[in-house]
């Protein structure tokens, strides 16, 4: 979704270059060159839409069960008790509270991507007019 934004600024070849870019900055070359071949990937049309759907799927469920195991690690670290008596609507409460912190986690991310790609690509804009810039106001002393 954050290369669909993007790709309709720069285009979408301009904008995985520089999200892959900036991968390769925070996690290395080699992380980003298995990125860009996911999302190489990703940009052709699947062949099954099940797979995708479940991969999904399997993706927000594992997300949301980390969250949910994660709270209860910071509640005996920290000495929390439970309410008693929680059952089945205090399980699906908690799920459904997990899976919203995955959905806002992932959003967060995604946008802090895309902007960071957008403030990288605005800042070689920015430098390649002041380098014209420069060339005019030296062309101009020297007249």
């Amino acid at each position: 979704m954050g290369i669909a934004g993007a790709g309709l600024v720069f285009g979408p070849e301009a904008a995985r270059g520089q999200i892959v870019g900036e991968i390769d900055g925070f996690l290395g070359r080699q992380a980003a060159s298995m990125i860009q071949l996911m999302l190489e990937g990703a940009s052709k049309p699947g062949a099954s839409i099940i797979a995708t759907i479940a991969g999904l799927i399997t993706f927000f469920l594992g997300a949301t069960g980390v969250f949910v195991e994660l709270q209860g690690a910071l509640n005996v670290v920290w000495d929390v008790r439970r309410k008693a008596g929680g059952g089945v609507h205090g399980f699906i409460r908690d799920y459904l509270v997990a899976f919203g912190l995955v959905v806002g986690v992932v959003f967060l991310l995604l946008v802090s991507l895309v902007l960071s790609a957008l403030m990288s690509a605005l800042g070689k804009y920015v430098d390649s007019f002041t380098g014209i810039l420069g060339v005019v106001v030296r062309l101009g002393h020297a007249i």
